[in-house]
């Protein structure tokens, strides 16, 4: 499958001496928690900006969807750089470039110079370096841990993921409170910088690295599409994740609508749906990544999916608003069943040296239904409100977890 794979460096040779997860992906774990936490304070201070400059959602929308694009329109091409460079040197240069655009918005905001066109332009510069990032994040993993560990692993790193979620809106909004929204883009800026430091020191052990040489082929782009037009399973891991991402994306300004208009709540109990959500996930997390190996990936998956969409039904048929937290929190439990199986398969399957691409194009082929699953439902939320959405984004799920289960894709697995 893979013509181009010449010029190999000399193998690195499995260090069987160790069974366990070692400091490499530790170190990486605990930079990349750092910048969850940091790009929450970052994140939460340019939505307030946004909402406050224009009054509008379809502004804070519009931020969204421009932030998607070049993940969609990039992942491909940026595989095939992916695999002829060094993972993790890529890391490294992206967090410290990130940190410094970061750094220069908050200045700008503490100058008063900023406009909602500069935090556009920010969500597009930083969304142009996670093409290599987040698919460069995945690859990295196997060559840290033993693949015997892959799936705790991935646990931990979920398990981290929701910890940051928890922990960081509070921090935020007390840090953009206290000292304003250009000490939160200083802070996120921080977290990118000790991200880097910490990914520099992570060693690579458990597999040969393979770099290429020449200039790129757009023809190389076909390996990744071929990955999956050969792989069954590759290819239906794919189809889950574009339904789960179009149903689950939206849902978060669901939720807004939901809490806010339809029940008339406020932002306290909007934030502790959020909040369990988070804490669900961490307590799954932890199981998984504790008996993990005792449970059949198949039937993780199958689980995530029925589960994600019974939580949205839930969500869409309790008449009581101090119950909606609980519903959603059924979906937080949910997320990790379909996060870290899924992610472990991918990188059990995927030979080494298509890594790059066919992780870019898992995460650039995931969003293709995004975008347009934001704008119906921001119609339908205006036009039937949020319990029509919700009961229709979980019956969608459920129907999905139906389909897969009867085609036994996943039986073996």
């Amino acid at each position: 499958m893979n013509q181009g794979a010449e010029n190999l460096q000399e193998p690195v040779k499995p260090d069987t001496s160790e069974s366990r997860i070692g400091f490499g992906f530790f170190s990486l774990l605990i930079g990349q928690t750092v910048s969850m936490i940091g790009s929450q304070f970052g994140g939460m201070a340019l939505s307030i900006l946004i909402l406050e400059k224009t009054g509008s959602a379809t502004a804070m929308s519009l931020n969204v969807i421009l932030s998607m694009l070049p993940m969609l329109l990039l992942g491909p091409a940026a595989g095939v750089f992916l695999d002829r460079v060094n993972r993790k040197r890529v890391l490294v240069i992206s967090d410290l470039a990130q940190g410094v655009l970061t750094l220069g918005v908050g200045w700008l905001i503490h100058t008063g110079r900023f406009t909602i066109y500069h935090a556009y332009a920010w969500s597009i510069v930083i969304s142009l370096i996670r093409v290599l990032y987040d698919p460069g994040t995945m690859a990295i993993i196997p060559a840290l841990v033993p693949s015997r560990e892959l799936q705790r692993a991935n646990a931990l790193q979920a398990l981290s993921r929701n910890a940051a979620m928890v922990v960081a809106p509070a921090l935020a909004g007390i840090a953009i409170a206290a000292f304003g929204p250009w000490f939160a883009l200083a802070t996120n800026a921080a977290s990118f910088w000790f991200a880097a430091v910490c990914i520099s020191i992570a060693r690579t052990r458990y597999e040969e690295r393979l770099v290429k040489s020449g200039r790129p082929k757009f023809s190389e782009i076909k390996e990744g599409f071929e990955f999956f037009r050969r792989s069954q399973l590759a290819f239906t891991l794919l189809m889950i994740t574009i339904v789960v991402n179009a149903c689950s994306q939206p849902a978060g300004i669901a939720l807004q609508v939901h809490v806010l208009q339809t029940f008339k709540g406020d932002s306290a109990v909007l934030g502790l749906a959020r909040s369990m959500w988070a804490g669900a996930s961490i307590l799954a997390s932890f199981i998984i990544a504790s008996w993990g190996k005792r449970l059949r990936v198949g039937q993780m998956l199958l689980l995530g999916i029925a589960g994600s969409g019974l939580s949205f039904i839930l969500v869409a048929l309790l008449p009581w608003l101090g119950a909606i937290p609980l519903a959603y929190a059924v979906g937080g439990l949910m997320s990790p069943a379909l996060q870290v199986p899924m992610q472990t398969l991918y990188q059990d399957i995927t030979p080494v040296d298509v890594r790059g691409r066919v992780f870019a194009l898992r995460v650039s082929l995931s969003q293709v239904l995004s975008p347009l699953s934001f704008a119906v439902s921001g119609v339908l939320l205006d036009a039937l409100g949020s319990r029509v959405v919700f009961a229709g984004l979980g019956v969608v799920l459920l129907a999905a977890s139906i389909a897969v289960k009867a085609l036994g894709r996943l039986e073996d697995v």
